[in-house]
């Protein structure tokens, strides 16, 4: 069943919300995190515990601010319902959580972090994602989201909340779960963009693909929908597949590119490079990926290097060869 419902409208469904639309899971039933995780590959989410009387669910003390926006109540701080809880839920896709009893340990927030608006306490529990229990969690992808609402009843309050962040994404006043970069980090990123923008024009690869990356890392698990933070970030995990692919890894290459397509599936110098790799990784099965890649091109014919090398996969498809 899960299996046809992907194959049916797997691919639409996450069309959409990657477009902007939004996908509530009201159910605690095990086959809904199977469809949501065939949905969206990245998403890591497990079974936790099943919690049969009503439970309270404290609020995830690092998102507050959203969740308090998004639910509509300034002064909510905890839930009570019975739930099938998650784990391994990252820390900025949590709505509600309940420690599981393992000891947690304290890690102080940067001053940055510190602030901005969504952090109102210098300290904040960190531990291992795994021992927590969430009972909703969102999962942001593209400029859509889904969420999922592990209540075992599906009771009045639970359709309120759907529909309380049914609305909260609406066009016209979103409310961006997740918590985006402050203004003195993003600088940061700029700043490593340009270092390695610099490296890269001077022909050092290994240190234009170490500064990239110190840019990636400034982002973590923390990115919101911010279109501007996306784009920037796109942009460095298309840096690091060129870098990557001069200096003959492939592989590597080809997945710090598709991290870019998930953000901007349009980048079309991203699309040239994932289909570069794809060649590359000495696969004959490969070589159709690499042409649908090119495919997705917007005015592919004008794009003369990605042309003439979709031309190229094209012959040797033909001929059952891995040369190009």
């Amino acid at each position: 069943m899960v299996d046809e419902f992907h194959l049916k409208l797997g691919s639409l469904i996450k069309r959409f919300v990657f477009l902007g639309g939004v996908v509530a899971f009201p159910s605690s039933q095990l086959v809904v995190l199977k469809v949501i995780k065939n949905l969206f590959e990245r998403i890591a989410w497990t079974v936790g515990r099943s919690y049969s009387v009503r439970t309270e669910w404290g609020i995830c003390l690092m998102n507050k601010t959203y969740v308090q926006k998004i639910f509509g109540r300034d002064k909510i701080s905890s839930l009570k319902a019975k739930c099938v809880g998650l784990r391994n839920v990252p820390i900025h896709e949590r709505c509600f959580e309940k420690d599981t009893g393992v000891q947690c340990s304290n890690v102080l927030v940067s001053k940055e972090d510190r602030d901005s608006e969504n952090i109102s306490t210098t300290l904040v529990h960190e531990t291992s994602i795994s021992q927590f229990d969430v009972s909703i969690a969102i999962h942001n992808h593209g400029d859509g989201s889904i969420a999922y609402f592990g209540d075992a009843h599906f009771d009045k309050a639970t359709i309120s909340r759907i529909s309380k962040y049914i609305r909260s994404r609406s066009p016209n006043d979103p409310i961006c779960f997740g918590r985006n970069l402050s203004e003195q980090t993003f600088a940061k990123v700029i700043r490593a963009k340009i270092n390695g923008d610099t490296h890269f024009k001077l022909r050092n690869i290994k240190a234009a693909l170490s500064s990239y990356k110190v840019g990636i890392t400034k982002y973590g698990d923390v990115l919101g929908p911010c279109p501007v933070q996306k784009q920037e970030l796109a942009g460095l995990l298309e840096s690091v597949s060129l870098c990557l692919l001069k200096m003959r890894r492939p592989d590597d290459a080809l997945e710090s590119a598709e991290r870019a397509l998930d953000l901007d599936p349009g980048r079309s110098k991203c699309l040239f490079q994932a289909a570069v790799a794809y060649q590359r990784t000495g696969f004959l099965a490969h070589l159709v990926a690499a042409k649908k890649a090119l495919e997705k091109i917007v005015d592919l014919p004008d794009y003369v290097d990605a042309y003439e090398f979709y031309k190229k996969l094209e012959r040797s498809i033909q001929l059952g060869e891995n040369r190009v």
